[in-house]
C-alpha cells in the first residue's frame, strides 16, 4: 500500500483509483485461477498435506469437502487485504479494524445454526467463508 499511497499523492486520486482497480483485477484473477487449481486437485492437496487420512476413507471424504468448502475464503481474504490497506491509505482505519470482528461474529452465526444440523463442520466452514468477504462493501466506497 506504500506504492498506492505514493501514487495517491505524486498522481491525484484519479490515478490512484486507476491503481487500485488494476492491482484488484490482478488478484482478483490470479487468485481464481488459484482457488479454481486447489478445487479441482483438492482430494491431492489432502493426500500430500494429510497422509494420515489416507487409511479412512471417510474422514478423508470429509477433509475434502470441508476444504472445498473453505479456500473460497482465501480469494475473499486477498481482496479484503487490498481494500483494508486501501482504506488505511486513506486513514480509514474503523473497516479493516472491524474485519476479525465481522469474522468472527458470522463463524458464530454459522454454528448457532449447527444446532438444526446434523454435522457443525460445514456450517463452521460457511461461516468462515462468508465472514472472508464482510468489509469488501465499506472498502468500495473509497
Amino acid at each position: 500500500m506504500p506504492a498506492y499511497a505514493r501514487i495517491r499523492q505524486q498522481g491525484g486520486v484519479d490515478a490512484a483509483k486507476l491503481f487500485g482497480d488494476r492491482i484488484f483485477t490482478l488478484l482478483f484473477a490470479t487468485q481464481v485461477v488459484l482457488l479454481a487449481l486447489a478445487l479441482a486437485f483438492t482430494p491431492g492437496v489432502i493426500w500430500l498435506l494429510a497422509p494420515g487420512f489416507r487409511a479412512d476413507p471417510q474422514r478423508f471424504a470429509l477433509a475434502v469437502e470441508l476444504t472445498r468448502i473453505t479456500f473460497p475464503y482465501l480469494l475473499l481474504m486477498t481482496l479484503v487485504t487490498l481494500f483494508s490497506g486501501i482504506l488505511n491509505a486513506l486513514e480509514r482505519f474503523a473497516a479493516a479494524a472491524a474485519a476479525p470482528i465481522l469474522l468472527n461474529l458470522t463463524m458464530m452465526a454459522a454454528l448457532l445454526l449447527a444446532v438444526f444440523l446434523p454435522d457443525a463442520g460445514p456450517c463452521g466452514c460457511l461461516g468462515a467463508r462468508a465472514g472472508g468477504g464482510r468489509p469488501r462493501s465499506a472498502a468500495r466506497r473509497r
